[in-house]
Order: C-alpha cells, then structure tokens, then sequence
C-alpha cells in the first residue's frame, strides 16, 4: 500500500499527505458500526417504550442508513469513528469531499463494504496507488491521516483553496522572501512619509515587478497593485 499522497493545488502548490492504512479504515468503521446499533437501539427501545415501534423503527433504519452520508457532508469528512482514528475523507485536493463527492462515496459504501462485508473495500484499498476503495475511486477520493504534520498542511490547502479566487498574480511565488520585505519595506515607508522619494520608490519597484511577471495591463495606482502581489506571495507560500 502507498503510505503518502501528493496534493498539487490549482496554483501548482504542492502538499503531501500521510494515507490512512487499512487497518486503521477498518477500526473507524467498527466504532461507527458500534455507535450506529447503539443509537438505533436506544431509540427503537425508547419509541416502542411509548407505543411509537413503527416510528422507531423507521428512525433507528435511517439513522444507520445515512450516517455516514450525513457526518461527511455536515463534518467536513469525518465520522465518529474517523475522528477517533484521527483519519478524514478528502479529495484530490485536499480538502473534505463536497456533497457530490460524499454522496458518490456512499452510494459505493454498501457494495464495497455493507454487501461485501468489507472484503471488496480492503480489495481495492491494498491494491490501488492511493489506497482506495471503490466508492473513493468513483468519486475522486481518498483517506488520509490527521497527524501534526498532515493537519499543518490541511490548514495550509484550506487556506490556500480559500484564497485562490483572489489571487491575482500567481506568477510571485518564483520571488524569495527577501524579495517580499523589500516590497513591505518601500510600502511601509510610503505610508509615513509620502514624499517624492518614497513615490519615486514605488513606481520604481512597481515598474520592475510589472516587467518581471511580464504584466501588460498596467494600473494607475502603483501602491495597491504593491499590496497586491505581497497579498499574492503570502497566500501561495503559507
């Protein structure tokens, strides 16, 4: 089995991550089948306590029928039994599967492990490159494991798929950090002393960055177009 991932973000930022192996799958999934009965059964003795068996009943069916759908989609890819393992669902990019992706997932869930007991699921799971299963493989998924280092890096991809609309000039992440102080620097300066130095400064700097990312619509106002790209550069590389 493959023990890591790669994650390349659509600004071609690449993380890996650590792949949940089969066994820890396995035990997610026999706390969330116990939690299920448990559930089920404290509400089907509860309704027909009260004369409600059929309204019970009907309750406990949909309870242990959706959960996992319902915890994937409303707990950002963790069951129970997952967030006990310290394992999480995600997509090719990273982050936790949308409804779509959940909903895939689940539907493959009872052919892949309720009918099959399992068997297909850890089939598919030691077999494939990224450890997955059929209903990851459908849907564009895979498990990885939630350690210190792969949650780091969750945070770093959600933050990044967050920002990436807004990112204007993702041509900035090939400057150094040394590059991007320079820029806070000259910013710094033109915001308490706007002089005919400091304008100087910017439209200088402005002038090498535009001719450097080879920018052919320029913009009037050099200080905001400044911002921007350090904004840029701290979005991509943080």
């Amino acid at each position: 089995m493959a023990e890591r991932i790669e994650i390349r973000t659509a600004h071609n930022i690449v993380v890996y991550f650590q792949l949940a192996a089969l066994t820890e799958r396995v035990l997610s999934t026999i706390v969330d089948l116990i939690i299920m009965v448990l559930v089920a059964w404290v509400i089907f003795m509860i309704g027909a306590s009260i004369g409600l068996d059929t309204f019970s009943a009907t309750l406990s069916f949909f309870i242990v029928a959706f959960y996992h759908l319902i915890f994937e989609v409303f707990n950002a890819g963790q069951s129970p039994g997952k967030m006990i393992c310290k394992i999480k669902a995600v997509n090719m990019k990273g982050i936790p599967p949308n409804p779509s992706e959940a909903f895939q997932r689940w539907v493959f869930r009872m052919l892949d492990v309720t009918f099959s007991l399992g068997a297909l699921a850890g089939l598919f799971i030691t077999s494939s490159p990224r450890n997955q299963r059929l209903g990851d493989l459908m849907s564009g998924c895979t498990v990885i494991k939630l350690t210190k280092n792969a949650g780091a890096s969750m945070e770093r991809v959600m933050r990044i798929q967050e920002r990436e609309r807004e990112i204007i000039y993702p041509q900035v992440a090939k400057y150094s950090e040394e590059d991007m102080l320079l820029i806070k620097d000259v910013l710094q300066r033109f915001a308490h002393y706007k002089n005919q130095s400091t304008r100087k400064a910017v439209l200088s700097l402005s002038k090498k960055i535009e001719e450097d990312l080879e920018i052919r619509e320029k913009r009037k106002d050099k200080k905001a177009f400044l911002e921007d790209v350090l904004r840029d550069y701290v979005s991509l590389t943080r």
